[in-house]
C-alpha cells in the first residue's frame, strides 16, 4: 500500500550523525511511512550503519559518488507517497513533526510545501542570531529575493507539484532548495509550523561552510531570478535588489533603501501587515545604523 509520506534522506560520508538521524524518523508518532536513504559514495562506514537496521520500512539505495542533487533526484523519483519529507543526514527529527505536518496539508489544499522552525544544534558560537521566518506568503516571496527562508531539512514537499515543476536543478547545487522553492511558490502555499520540529546541526563538514563561497554565487543568481519574477522588474535592478537585501541594515545606502521600501509599500503582492512590519524593522535598524 502507499504511505502517507516518503522521508528522502542523502547521505555522504555521513557515519559521525547518522544513527541519531535515522532514530528520529523510525521513532516518528506517524508510522505510515516509507524511509528512502540515498547513499552518495560514501567511504565511511554510513552504509554499514544503515544496514544495521531491519526496520522494513527503510530503503537504501546506493550510487557513485555525484553530489547531493543526484542522490535528491534518485531519492524523489523512488518515492511512493504524494507527499516528501526531507531531512539531512546530520539533522534530528522531533517525534510528532511528520504527524503535525500531515495534519497541516490536510487543512490546507492549495499547500505544495510545509515547514518548520528549527533549533541549531552543535557549533553554533559564531553563528549569527536566526532570522525571522515568515508566517504569511506575502513576507516569504520578498525574502525569497535574497535568501532562503525555509530549512530544506525541515520541509514536506508535495510530490505531484515537485515533478511538474522539474524538482531540483543539477546547476543549483548547494542551492538548490532555493531554487526549488520559486518555483514551487508558482503551484501554490507554503505553509509553516512555527514550533521548532528539527534540530538542524552546524558543524566543520557543513555544506553551509564547507561549500560557503560557492554557495553564496549559486544563491546570488537564483535570488536576482526570484526578484525578477516575484517583483516584476528587470535583471539588472534585481541583482541591485539582491545587494541591498543581503547587507545588514545598519550599512545599506538609507536612499536606496528608502526608495526600496516605498516600491513594496506602493506593490499590489505585498499588502500585508507583517511585510510593513518588517518594512518598518528594517528602516527603523537602517536609520539607527546612521
Amino acid at each position: 500500500m502507499q504511505p502517507l509520506i516518503s522521508v528522502v534522506m542523502p547521505v555522504w560520508n555521513g557515519a559521525k550523525y547518522l544513527r541519531e538521524a535515522i532514530d528520529s524518523i523510525l521513532g516518528q508518532t506517524l508510522t505510515d511511512l516509507e524511509f528512502i536513504i540515498v547513499d552518495d559514495g560514501s567511504t565511511d562506514n554510513s552504509v554499514s550503519i544503515v544496514r544495521t537496521y531491519a526496520d522494513p520500512r527503510i530503503r537504501l539505495l546506493c550510487l557513485p559518488h555525484a553530489g547531493i542533487v543526484a542522490a535528491l533526484k534518485l531519492g524523489f523519483s523512488t518515492a511512493s507517497a504524494d507527499w516528501v519529507a526531507r531531512q539531512d543526514a546530520d539533522d534530528v527529527s522531533e517525534p510528532n513533526r511528520l504527524n503535525l505536518q500531515i495534519a497541516a496539508v490536510r487543512k490546507s489544499p492549495r499547500a505544495v510545501v510545509c515547514h518548520t522552525l528549527t533549533r541549531l544544534i552543535g557549533d553554533v558560537s559564531d553563528m549569527p542570531a536566526p532570522a525571522h521566518v515568515p508566517r504569511s506568503m506575502e513576507l516569504l516571496k520578498l525574502q525569497l529575493c535574497y535568501r532562503s527562508p525555509i530549512t530544506h531539512s525541515s520541509a514536506l514537499i508535495h510530490r505531484p507539484a515537485f515533478a511538474r515543476i522539474g524538482g531540483y536543478r543539477a546547476e543549483e547545487r548547494h542551492a538548490e532548495d532555493f531554487g526549488l522553492w520559486g518555483r514551487l511558490i508558482k503551484e501554490g502555499d507554503v505553509i509553516l509550523i512555527p514550533r521548532p520540529m528539527v534540530r538542524f546541526r552546524i558543524h566543520t563538514e557543513s555544506i553551509s561552510r564547507v561549500e560557503n563561497s560557492r554557495q553564496i554565487q549559486v544563491a546570488r543568481v537564483i535570488a536576482a531570478r526570484h526578484a525578477v519574477d516575484i517583483l516584476g522588474i528587470a535583471t539588472g535592478k534585481a541583482e541591485q535588489v539582491y545587494e541591498l537585501l543581503s547587507t545588514t541594515a545598519d550599512k545599506r545606502p538609507l536612499r536606496d533603501w528608502l526608495e526600496f521600501a516605498r516600491f513594496i509599500l506602493r506593490h499590489q503582492s505585498f499588502r500585508h501587515w507583517e511585510v510593513w512590519s518588517w518594512l518598518l524593522a528594517q528602516s527603523l535598524r537602517s536609520l539607527a545604523g546612521r
